[in-house]
């Protein structure tokens, strides 16, 4: 069975009767889930739409899948495949997965972006290696976001032109296009420009965080704060995924430009006494690492903490000495202890003013 967005034959496939969807694991898109509907709807449908609060967002759905397919190639490059794509008519798929929509958000907005989001995929292609001749052809255009393989030509020459790699052998004939390629020292140093670049301006964030049913609450108002100021807000257990789960997290927050951690923690006590088992429940040590990785990496860090004893008693001094967040229910309503002002709302603001508004806002 060929992959259902680029049709490579060389993909395997499997369906999965639980979630109704088919899983592909395609050598360009890497492994992904897809619901039934949505491929239903992509093949016979001319539209697929979403419903938003703003309005409705409305694709053709031959744009739908052909963007899809240049966004899980680059996300294959990247190592953030493994995820469920779907269209949310199911509860069950907008816990589980990204909305179609969504997903092809993340397409070149303009030819510049291209250009440049075609260079990285480029070096990561190489795997990073400076030294490494790497074979273009034309099953390889979905990471150059190219809407016609005969266009492969024209993008390898413009990169030449302007030094970015050195064509080494040139195997093009009349029927295809093919080229072995080298990014050259010029075009390194516009690779790391570009990884720079698009870190610094990311409309993601991360929110690293205790996930107990005492938090659920807690997670919906700052997933509103985030998507109010513009960001969509990365969280690991949301991701579908069959990765390492430190994997998935360094991942996520590398692709974020900003992180929240919430310390929110219960005493530290023995769960069974008769057998001194202890800290269970204890301090998110996961947290502190995760903002400490975010922090290395020169992220702005948003500190959050239920506002409890346990909770405020026991963060470290260290992360005590910066501004948080302090947050509490009331009636069901999560709110800043500081004014009591609806948490969405103050962390809207604190995004805003610490980082910036995002391009969905």
């Amino acid at each position: 069975m060929p992959c259902f967005l680029c049709e490579n034959k060389d993909t395997s496939e499997s369906e999965n009767f639980m979630s109704g969807s088919h899983q592909y694991n395609c050598p360009n898109c890497g492994k992904y889930e897809i619901s039934d509907s949505l491929v239903e709807d992509i093949n016979d449908g001319p539209y697929i739409t979403k419903i938003e609060d703003k309005g409705e967002k409305r694709v053709r759905s031959s744009e739908v899948r052909f963007k899809a397919a240049c966004i899980a190639a680059e996300r294959k490059l990247k190592g953030q495949d493994n995820y469920f794509l779907h269209q949310a008519e199911r509860q069950f798929d907008k816990e589980n997965g990204i909305h179609i929509i969504d997903f092809i958000m993340d397409f070149p907005e303009n030819p510049l972006e291209q250009f440049n989001r075609a260079l990285l995929n480029l070096g990561r292609l190489t795997e990073n290696n400076p030294f490494q001749a790497i074979q273009i052809d034309e099953n390889k255009s979905n990471i150059l976001f190219l809407r016609e393989k005969t266009q492969l030509s024209t993008m390898i020459l413009f990169f030449e032109d302007n030094q970015y790699i050195k064509i080494q052998t040139d195997l093009s004939d009349v029927s295809e296009c093919c080229y072995i390629i080298a990014v050259t020292p010029y075009g390194w140093e516009r690779i790391s420009e570009l990884q720079k670049y698009y870190k610094e301006n990311s409309n993601k964030a991360f929110l690293a965080m205790w996930f107990d049913k005492t938090t659920d609450n807690y997670r919906k108002a700052v997933k509103k704060g985030a998507e109010l100021a513009g960001y969509q807000l990365l969280i690991v257990d949301e991701a579908h995924h069959n990765d390492f789960i430190m994997n998935k997290v360094l991942n996520m927050i590398d692709e974020a430009k900003f992180v929240i951690s919430d310390f929110t923690c219960v005493p530290e006590e023995d769960h069974n006494p008769k057998e001194n088992v202890k800290v269970w429940g204890g301090t998110r040590g996961g947290v502190y690492f995760e903002a400490g990785y975010a922090k290395g990496q020169g992220k702005e860090v948003i500190m959050t903490c239920n506002d409890s004893l346990p909770s405020g008693k026991r963060r470290h001094f260290d992360v005590d000495q910066i501004n948080t967040i302090f947050w509490k229910e009331e009636s069901g309503k999560v709110i800043t202890s500081q004014g009591k002002v609806p948490l969405a709302e103050y962390i809207k603001e604190r995004i805003i003013h610490s980082v910036g508004k995002g391009a969905f806002s």
